[in-house]
């Protein structure tokens, strides 16, 4: 624009007319960020809500990430999420993280094989595994839930006391 050709009265209406429009961006402006952050305090009330939910249920929880070597053959598995509920059935301590052949380096084979195979298929529907630990002859369900790459497992995993407590008494 050539400001130097335009009266002083025509500058003052473009001023003018500026205002306005800058106002009405203040406005704007203003009410977006009021909805950002209304948006924002009740996504922090919900994820409290969920993450008070996921402590205090009663089901194990977590999600694993399968670890593969060169030969496309499942080897280990690192934590990512832990609940308390699966550290507790699970007999895992600050888990989160790390891998399991680090937590337990003679874990059972057949775990690595089983999640494996679940997250290559990629099937999305819960296998249930009845297993008796070799370990402490406790029986549990576990199910795992698939996700493509990256290879990520949610599951969920139930001790079932009555036949733990039942194995205990026949040993």
């Amino acid at each position: 624009m050539n400001y130097q050709a335009k009266t002083k009265y025509e500058l003052i209406d473009e001023l003018l007319k500026l205002q306005r429009e800058n106002e009405s961006l203040k406005i704007s402006y203003s009410k977006d960020i009021s909805e950002c952050i209304k948006l924002l305090e009740e996504q922090r009330v919900r994820e409290k809500y969920y993450s008070t939910l996921f402590d205090a249920v009663d089901e194990g929880f977590c999600i694993v990430e399968v670890i593969f070597d060169e030969n496309e053959k499942p080897i280990d598995y690192r934590f990512l999420v832990i609940n308390p509920s699966f550290e507790k059935q699970a007999g895992l301590t600050n888990a989160t993280g790390k891998r399991m052949r680090e937590l337990a380096p003679e874990h059972e084979k057949y775990w690595f094989e089983i999640y494996g195979k679940i997250a290559k298929t990629g099937h999305r529907s819960a296998l249930r595994i009845m297993l008796s630990s070799s370990t402490d002859g406790m029986m549990f369900t576990h199910s795992v839930l698939a996700n493509r790459k990256p290879y990520r497992l949610p599951s969920c995993l139930k001790t079932l006391p009555r036949v733990s407590k039942l194995r205990k008494l026949i040993k």
